[in-house]
């Protein structure tokens, strides 16, 4: 038993190592559509989102295979799980106004605000267990964002060409971008303390937005994101029972890496537009280290925190742009990385015929919407600030749910939840079947 335990965390660590040796070359751009991105990636399951995502150390169910792998052994039946989710993001950027820097000002810098929802099967997985061992199957929709919007040119009043104050050009902008994970997971159970996890993900990746600038009503240039890829990844997850009161987590994720192309276009005299430069580009979907433990107190009630530190500024590692903004200027292009702060409960009425269980949570989501990390010293400096200004800092989630179990129908579980903040808003429905 020992001998499997280590060469799955060999191959698991090998795993990982591979995906992590191949370094960047190139992040996303500086174009405005990344600026209005909600960047996010949560945990599947409204049982999870129930409790604020707090998830790591408990992992007892069919989202473990993507959540901590290594929590599959504690399932004794074969089980399919499935869920929807509609999620709505409020995504800020900048509309007009004016600004300077020398002083640095934005106090007159106006902001808009697109509301974009979408409503998708957001997991779907088949766990089988097998003595020690469980495997599981499943497919995961990491991210699906679109999004619209035009804002009027913001005035840069001491940024002058000569002698002519300049413009963050009046534009409209529309972006759509889609993640999808297919996983397989295998868990072994070394002993009644330790477990460990292995999954192995495929990612489908495809992003469009196009981003038109306007002078007089007149098309001045166009820029087009455009790519779809695949990418793999590896997720480590170990999970330690110390007594039947107290359990811990550990999941180490390396994500994949995805390229794509910006096109800039120029109108044409007969109307039409025509290529003129392209740029490599890449969207980096940021590692994730989770540490989480559970709390039983009594056989009805389960307590849990999650600590996850999420690398939020792979996304910008090496920021690129088809606006020649030197990389002196790009280099304060920044998402800063992020620790999440995760806790939350569920309290379940064991007694009843068909058990109902109640949960709520509250979590702390970080920053990680681009910024420009430092006062502008130039006119340069002051567009590229002024594009990102949109930004928002960190917020606090609050989420509640509850599910049922009916054992009559052969153990089916339904769940529920809804997790708020005053960004972003999801709501999950799932259901379990155990057979």
């Amino acid at each position: 038993m020992n001998q499997r335990l280590s060469l799955a965390i060999a191959c698991g660590l090998s795993g990982c190592s591979i995906l992590l040796a191949s370094e960047s070359a190139f992040a996303i751009t500086d174009l405005e559509t990344n600026a209005a991105i909600p960047f996010s990636f949560s945990n599947p399951g409204a049982r999870s989102l129930g409790m604020g995502g707090a998830f790591v150390g408990l992992a007892d169910d069919a989202t473990a295979a993507y959540t901590n792998p290594a929590g599959l052994t504690q399932l004794v039946q074969t089980e399919v799980s499935v869920e929807g989710r509609r999620v709505e993001t409020n995504s800020p950027f900048t509309s007009g106004g004016s600004a300077t820097y020398n002083p640095y000002v934005l106090t007159d810098v106006a902001f808009g605000n697109t509301k974009n929802t979408s409503s998708s099967p957001s997991f779907i997985s088949l766990v089988l267990p097998r003595g020690d061992w469980s495997f599981a199957f499943y497919r995961h929709e990491l991210a699906k964002f679109n999004t619209s919007f035009s804002a009027g040119g913001t005035l840069l009043t001491n940024y002058l060409v000569n002698g002519i104050p300049q413009e963050v050009t009046p534009f409209g902008a529309t972006a759509d971008l889609h993640i999808v994970d297919y996983g397989f997971a295998i868990a072994l159970k070394a002993n009644d303390r330790l477990s460990v996890g292995l999954d192995f993900s495929y990612y489908d990746f495809s992003l469009s937005s196009l981003r038109g600038a306007f002078f007089n009503n007149n098309l001045q240039n166009a820029v087009a994101d455009s790519g779809s890829d695949h990418g793999l990844s590896a997720t480590l997850g170990l999970r330690l029972r110390f007594n039947d009161q107290w359990s811990a987590g550990l999941a180490y994720r390396v994500a994949p890496k995805f390229d794509y192309k910006e096109t800039v276009f120029l109108p044409t005299s007969t109307g039409g537009i025509t290529p003129v430069q392209t740029l490599n580009a890449q969207f980096k979907v940021p590692d994730v280290i989770s540490l989480g433990v559970s709390y039983h107190p009594t056989d009805q009630l389960v307590v849990n925190a999650d600590i996850d530190q999420v690398y939020y500024s792979q996304l910008t590692g090496k920021l690129n742009s088809s606006f020649d903004i030197p990389a002196s200027t790009l280099d304060h292009l920044n998402v800063p990385n992020g620790t999440e702060a995760h806790i939350g409960a569920e309290y379940t009425f064991a007694s009843m015929s068909s058990p109902l269980s109640l949960r709520a949570g509250v979590w702390y989501d970080p920053r990680h919407t681009i910024e420009f990390d430092k006062d502008p010293s130039n006119g340069v400096d002051l567009t590229e600030a002024v594009v990102f200004a949109g930004g928002y800092g960190g917020k606090t989630h609050f989420s509640f749910g509850g599910g049922m179990v009916f054992t009559s129908l052969h153990n089916l579980q339904l769940d529920a939840a809804y997790d708020w903040s005053d960004k972003i808003k999801t709501a999950s429905l799932s259901a379990v079947y155990r057979f």
